[in-house]
């Protein structure tokens, strides 16, 4: 967390570029997308001043881990304790899809939508305290509750109108990030090969599944303890077969909490798990299927010399790849 800024009620002026923790999303924006970034960084102070005076806030300081987007940690006279959420406009897609899912998912264990600012890509929502992230090892019980709770509130896609196009499955997702990795010299054939599997495997075991609109990414870092459970906050939103809400947590398990060696190990220990509050008979299809989807932006998004690429094809190749690298499910 960074400094705290005290505001006046006559003077809720934000200057972002007196912030080390916002000049450093700077820089990891301007890797996405470098004139964009400089054009939003001509305009967000102004944009954060207007939200400051609507959403009556008193002080903030920047939240350390924003890595796509501007987030602030609020006190606000009108709302309490808050977190202003904003995306810069090259980014107005994640902002579709996350006001929306958040909007939609009322029922879930999740951070609350106070208000929105569809002309500046924010979101004023509930900030959780103490807002610790959860552990898998300490916390099974209450992220057994998590998701049970997830699955015992989720909404059928039938049941929800006008899902923005921005909304998609699983494969049809990942092909579309697929061409933008196809442009990077990393292991294009082994990629589309590997998309191509998990769209036939996907087909076969999911096709007929019935389809849930899913927050998509309930994982360690956005699952976080309050005083009544655990929230999860920024969703990224699919629309998909119900399995898939469990993915993001196991894949992230795997890849960040775990090494080669023990893969195989944690992989099947995080299955045991899941298996005591949920049917885990297609686990190894739908792993399969999210590791793919988590490794072909990985090729792009990160801008670290595929170090996180490289992890999940370690995984996708220990788990789940014969010694041609064809699926062994």
């Amino acid at each position: 967390m960074g400094s705290t800024v005290v505001l006046s009620d006559k003077t809720r002026i934000f200057d972002s570029h007196t912030d080390s923790l916002i000049l450093k999303l700077f820089k990891n924006l301007r890797k996405m997308n470098l004139q964009g970034t400089r054009l939003w960084e001509k305009q967000i102070d102004k944009d954060v001043a207007f939200l400051f005076n609507k959403w009556d806030v008193q002080e903030f300081c920047a939240n350390k881990d924003a890595y796509t987007g501007l987030v602030l940690e609020c006190k606000s006279k009108t709302h309490g304790s808050s977190v202003i959420k904003m995306y810069p406009p090259f980014l107005s897609r994640r902002f579709v899809k996350e006001s929306f899912i958040i909007s939609q998912l009322r029922d879930y264990p999740q951070a609350t939508l106070l208000d929105v600012e569809p002309s500046r890509n924010a979101m004023l929502l509930e900030r959780i305290i103490p807002g610790n992230y959860i552990d898998f090892e300490a916390d099974k019980k209450e992220i057994a509750e998590m998701f049970s709770s997830m699955r015992e509130k989720r909404l059928k896609v039938k049941d929800v109108l006008n899902i923005p196009n921005e909304i998609k499955g699983i494969i049809a997702q990942t092909e579309d990030e697929l061409e933008v990795a196809s442009k990077y010299n990393y292991f294009p054939k082994l990629l589309t090969h590997l998309v191509g599997t998990a769209g036939k495997i996907y087909e076969k075991s999911f096709g007929g599944e019935t389809k849930y609109l899913l927050h998509g990414d309930a994982y360690y870092k956005n699952a976080l303890k309050s005083g009544n459970g655990i929230r999860i906050i920024d969703p990224v939103g699919y629309v998909d077969a119900f399995v898939f809400e469990y993915m993001p947590f196991l894949a992230y398990e795997l890849v960040n909490h775990s090494v080669l060696s023990e893969y195989r190990k944690k992989y099947y220990g995080l299955v045991n798990f899941f298996s005591t509050f949920t049917d885990t008979s297609k686990f190894n299809e739908a792993t399969y299927i999210f590791l793919v989807k988590q490794l072909v932006p990985s090729v792009y998004e990160a801008n670290d010399g595929y170090v996180r690429a490289n992890k999940y094809m370690q995984l996708i190749k220990e788990l789940f790849l014969d010694d041609y690298n064809k699926p062994v499910l």
